[in-house]
């Protein structure tokens, strides 16, 4: 079960609609780029792109906002066995918060919800772990195999605050496990 991100860094609780409004932007924040540019990736972490099949379920009517997302799926086996995924971002200039919007997809007769994990962590600009928190994602059944039958889910939006780093340079990165 793969998870998609949107992300726009802000300086406060309010949507933001362009990654301009941090102290020093996240660049391709949103992924519209179509690539990773700016984002390490670490196991299977791609760029997805909106009315296509990037799965093993039908994906075509996800209602990605732009043309593309970020798309984690677990597949890199872990030190302590977990299969796992990431991106974590360049360093950026840390403002009040991060704003993001995230969407878990699961096949319809899959019987456990959320099988897999989402977390968002705070790093220092060195890589080292300032605050992690999981996350509970909107989740869109969809129908195996694709073409198939298609379904959609809006993505759930998410504020993780930064505010206790402002000014300094931070990274953030997102990781799936099992």
């Amino acid at each position: 079960m793969p998870h998609l991100i949107r992300l726009t860094v802000a300086f406060s609780l309010m949507l933001a609609t362009s990654a301009s409004l941090a102290l020093e932007p996240l660049f391709d924040g949103n992924f519209e780029s179509g690539t990773l540019q700016g984002w390490s990736p670490d196991g299977s972490a791609i760029v997805a792109s909106k009315g296509t099949c990037f799965s093993d379920q039908d994906t075509r009517a996800l209602s990605i906002r732009g043309r593309f997302a970020g798309l984690l799926r677990s597949t890199k086996q872990s030190d302590e066995g977990q299969k796992l995924a990431s991106f974590t971002s360049k360093p950026f200039l840390a403002g009040s918060g991060v704003v993001f919007l995230a969407l878990s997809e699961q096949r319809d007769d899959y019987p456990k919800e959320h099988p897999f994990a989402l977390n968002v962590s705070i790093l220092d600009s060195a890589g080292n772990v300032l605050n992690t928190r999981p996350l509970a994602t909107a989740l869109s059944k969809l129908y195996g195999g694709c073409p198939s039958l298609t379904a959609d889910q809006s993505f759930s939006q998410h504020f993780v605050s930064t505010r206790a780093y402002s000014g300094q340079q931070i990274k953030i990165r997102f990781t799936q496990h099992e």
